[in-house]
């Protein structure tokens, strides 16, 4: 079996001046971006954990207004409670 020739490359040369430093400057702008998305994760989770404890304190509020006034809706802008008919339920 024939081997395939490689043409060798001459490990002298160097990238230009100017294309070095585009190349470096587009290394830095994406690990820029990268740490930019990382903090925005971050943020989001963060987010996502303060969330479900407002969930839960909305429904801790829930049940401790269901507990006192039973199964009525509350119209939450303006506090007005409606009782709940058989079977309908804005919730």
């Amino acid at each position: 079996m024939a081997k395939r020739k490689t043409p060798k490359v001459d490990l002298t040369k160097k990238l230009t001046k100017e294309e070095l430093e585009g190349l470096q400057g587009h290394a830095d702008q994406m690990n820029i971006a990268k740490l930019q998305i990382a903090e925005v994760e971050i943020k989001k989770h963060m987010l996502l954990h303060n969330y479900v404890e407002l969930q839960q304190k909305m429904q801790a509020i829930s049940s401790e207004l269901k507990e006192k006034y039973g199964k009525v809706d509350v119209d939450i802008r303006t506090g007005v409670i409606t009782e709940i008919e058989d079977g309908k339920s804005n919730s």
